[in-house]
């Protein structure tokens, strides 16, 4: 995985919900402040009109799930499935990437996450 940023640091117990397409799974953090997910998110898209590759994005959010009233958004990535389908063999495989928070500090990363992106046309 890529370096640490230690930048906040946050208890072994801290839960979090990752949401990707309407779904959402709660998990742990790896490590005390390390702010890495490990668990490989694998996603596969099927496409059945080509218009669909240019309008679509694959958005992921991480959320602190320890806040009451709402979840708490801790980073999020988001990439065009057009990005996916022209990498090599439609697919990003085994892919760390940086989570950012908008209205906290968007240049700074949150966290990373590993991703596996596929994108199947009908074809």
């Amino acid at each position: 995985p890529p370096r640490s940023t230690q930048s906040g640091s946050s208890a072994a117990s801290d839960v979090y919900k990752r949401q990707v397409h309407g779904q959402s799974k709660v998990f742990k953090e790896v490590g005390v402040g390390s702010k890495y997910w490990g668990q490989h998110y694998f996603f596969t898209k099927r496409i059945e009109e080509t218009f669909q590759i240019e309008q679509e994005r694959l958005k992921i959010k991480v959320l602190n799930h320890k806040k009451i009233a709402t979840d708490a958004l801790v980073g999020a990535f988001d990439i065009s499935l057009a990005s996916v389908y022209l990498a090599d063999q439609h697919c990003i495989q085994h892919q760390w990437v940086g989570l950012s928070n908008a209205f906290k500090n968007y240049e700074k990363i949150m966290g990373y996450v590993k991703l596996s992106i596929s994108v199947i046309t009908k074809h």
